[in-house]
């Protein structure tokens, strides 16, 4: 049975335009991604949007058509179901490192350390950290502002009170030199 339009946009909404798996966008590929069936046909999966993940052509073919059918077979990380940092965590190169053993069975199944991955994840660190360091340099900046314009206030107060001063002193000198 294929696919209707409605369910594909719906399914792609849902991913946010991204691979639910490893996180690789449509801008990011340049292109629309594929749909997995978390279940698959196969297996008796069917075309029910639950059943559907939004998956990169790399992910989809990595996963392929695996469902655990013997006792003892692990599941593959459902993104539908469960949350990423659940199962996986990632360490500063930009690798995956699993926190469960379906995490564990999920990268090297899919392959979610395979090196263009790890790259991207790289750059999206890279990226999301200069976001961060612009943002403090913003405010920053906006403190010094601030900075520079309560100072140039203080200073024109400092002004008008030395000139207040000025004055008592010069009127208290008057008084002196009269008594």
């Amino acid at each position: 049975m294929a696919i209707s339009q409605e369910v594909l946009e719906l399914v792609r909404r849902r991913a946010n335009f991204a691979c639910e798996y490893c996180g690789v966008s449509e801008v990011d590929s340049g292109a629309r991604l594929t749909l997995d069936h978390y279940q698959p046909t196969s297996q008796e999966g069917t075309d029910d949007p639950d059943n559907l993940i939004y998956a990169c052509f790399a992910c989809n073919v990595n996963k392929g058509d695996y469902w655990p059918t013997a006792t003892g077979q692990l599941p593959v990380w459902n993104p539908r179901d469960q949350r990423f940092d659940q199962h996986f965590v990632q360490d500063p190169d930009g690798e995956l490192l699993p926190r469960t053993e379906i995490g564990r069975f999920t990268i090297h199944l899919v392959r979610l350390n395979r090196p263009e991955l790890v790259a991207h994840r790289r750059l999206g660190q890279f990226t999301a950290e200069r976001e961060r360091l612009l943002r403090r340099l913003r405010d920053l900046i906006g403190q010094a502002a601030q900075s520079r314009e309560l100072q140039a206030a203080i200073s024109a107060e400092r002004s008008e009170l030395l000139k207040r001063l000025e004055i008592v002193l010069q009127a208290l000198l008057v008084k002196d030199k009269e008594a």
